[in-house]
């Protein structure tokens, strides 16, 4: 009977209503601070720290900023060392969120320094600010090949076809995944990661798949897992706080335990354990390349978050 009474002119009176009333699907949905915003207020960040004075960022009264796991306030640390390096800046931006990160190459003193950036805005204000800053020597180990990263792969920079883009919980899954492979490689309950065949990682800048280093390879990233090289290892504390999904690109950010018993490695003393900063590209549900932003702390040293 109602649907009788409702016809015709009506029916359409009561549409044309409903949609004078509601705004637009694209005003509903669009973020407050976009792609280009998010870039911005980074590359705002970079240019003021290499000035060396936070005066004039858009920050919240309770911004949370740390470094190497350590709080601090803007303008402290690297702040007050850091310099221009080579102008190579990679970005993840995240508007769902408000999450942005940018690795880059600096310097400081003289020598080249890997800089790890994520913020955090909200209101077009940056509310958090983690960074990780490698450093040539002890602090980076024997990885250490910052002058090879001159410019972003095209793997983080080049945007995939909407209909071919993974998800957030896809995107977020396949870098897990990696993190449970590296849990469970040499052990009967091995869990392969998803690479792609021609899967590339760079660890400070240095090439540490498909290479021969040593006695060491040349190994895909499948083989060394499947091979059981990075045995011992586990990641009790990893996070996915920044996720691109126009470049298919996520951030993780871990701290590096040992499994009870096992030994440091020949890269690794005993008295550090790694935090790094990983940054996958993802193809179809497949990790692509990885990009790695890694320093050595004192064992069980909090990422702050």
């Amino acid at each position: 009977m109602i649907a009788r009474i409702i016809t015709g002119k009506a029916l359409a009176a009561i549409i044309l209503a409903i949609a004078c009333i509601s705004p637009p699907a694209s005003a509903q949905t669009a973020p407050a601070c976009d792609r280009a915003c998010l870039k911005g207020i980074a590359d705002q960040y970079l240019d003021a720290m290499l000035k060396h004075d936070p005066k004039g960022l858009p920050v919240a009264a309770n911004v949370k900023a740390t470094e190497n796991g350590l709080a601090l306030k803007l303008g402290e640390g690297f702040w007050t060392t850091a310099a221009a390096g080579n102008g190579y800046r990679m970005y993840a931006l995240d508007p769902e969120t408000g999450g942005a990160a940018v690795q880059a190459v600096l310097s400081e003193k003289g020598d080249l320094a890997l800089f790890l950036l994520r913020l955090k805005v909200a209101d077009k204000k940056i509310t958090e600010v983690e960074t990780i800053v490698a450093r040539k020597g002890v602090a980076s180990g024997a990885i250490w090949a910052p002058e090879t990263l001159k410019a972003p792969s095209e793997f983080f920079t080049t945007p995939i076809r909407l209909a071919e883009q993974n998800s957030r919980l896809e995107l977020m899954a396949a870098a897990d995944a990696y993190w449970r492979a590296f849990e469970t490689n040499g052990t009967p309950d091995y869990h392969p990661a998803p690479f792609l065949p021609n899967t590339n990682r760079w660890e400070n800048g240095l090439q540490t798949t498909n290479r021969k280093a040593g006695t060491f390879g040349p190994y895909t990233a499948a083989e060394q897992f499947d091979r059981g090289l990075f045995q011992g290892r586990a990641f009790p504390d990893r996070r996915f706080p920044v996720v691109d999904t126009e470049t298919g690109v996520v951030l993780s950010i871990v701290r590096f335990g040992r499994k009870p018993g096992a030994k440091a490695s020949s890269n690794v003393p005993e008295n550090v354990e790694p935090i790094a900063a990983e940054i996958f590209s993802v193809r179809a549900g497949r990790i692509q390349e990885v990009q790695v932003v890694m320093t050595l702390l004192p064992p069980n040293t909090p990422t702050g978050w």
